[in-house]
């Protein structure tokens, strides 16, 4: 238990925060309590879920189980990363999450998270990895206010029924960007040139989307630490960029 005549203001902010999400979500709901509301410190507020239980696409590189909850604390045990994929969260994330000052993931995934993509979000400018994809979000563009996020290096929004265009101009600024997942969404429109400007990119995901429009050559001349491009089920059109001919 936790004693507030001797804990500080961080630490119940901390605990009060975990709560509220967990009751926001309908955490009695939950596949897994990951411990959550015990009496416990919050950095215990995970649990060792095996492999299997996990669609596999979700993790790379795991061998026998996820480490789910509150995944990751720093050395004062503020909470860094929280990895909750695949476990039946509901209703809108709540905002309280803002007060997580330290938080640098947040992987809310495959769950049954509803409401618009919330833009609060854009608010943790802490964050290195978020991931919302596979919600059923209410359609709309993707957030202009995430171009705040400027050390996001992995940001996976595919399946989130996003709208409109890819907008290059938000995309520019986020110069720390390595993975983009856009996958299975309703965008529309040309891919920005401007994606070429993102020095560190790796992995670019636009298949099943309905983008139109040519390749643009500036991809493969300038994005040189690509690794994967994903384009299936979209309607390009022109030839093919010269690199790909070759």
């Amino acid at each position: 238990m936790v004693n507030s005549s001797q804990t500080p203001e961080w630490r119940l902010v901390q605990r009060f925060v975990l709560a509220h999400l967990y009751f926001a979500t309908n955490g009695t709901g939950w596949l897994h309590s990951l411990n959550f509301l015990s009496a416990d410190h919050e950095c215990d507020w995970k649990e060792e879920i095996p492999y299997e239980d996990f669609t596999p696409e979700t993790f790379d590189d795991v061998a026998d189980s996820i480490n789910a909850g509150a995944t990751f604390c720093d050395a004062d045990r503020r909470v860094t990363g929280m990895y909750l994929p695949q476990n039946n969260l509901q209703n809108q994330l709540p905002s309280t999450l803002v007060h997580l000052t330290g938080l640098t993931a947040l992987d809310v995934s495959s769950n049954q998270v509803t409401g618009t993509i919330p833009t609060f979000l854009s608010k943790m400018t802490t964050l290195r990895t978020l991931k919302l994809a596979g919600n059923p979000f209410q359609p709309g563009p993707f957030p202009s206010e995430f171009q705040g996020l400027t050390r996001l290096r992995d940001l996976a929004l595919s399946g989130c029924q996003l709208t409109g265009t890819i907008p290059g101009d938000v995309l520019r600024g986020m110069t720390n960007l390595e993975y983009l997942w856009l996958q299975f969404n309703r965008l529309t429109g040309s891919l920005p040139v401007e994606i070429a400007e993102l020095p560190k990119m790796k992995w670019l995901q636009f298949g099943n989307n309905a983008i139109e429009g040519a390749i643009p050559d500036v991809y493969f001349e300038k994005l040189q630490q690509m690794e994967s491009l994903e384009l299936y089920s979209n309607g390009f059109t022109g030839p093919l960029p010269n690199e790909l001919a070759k």
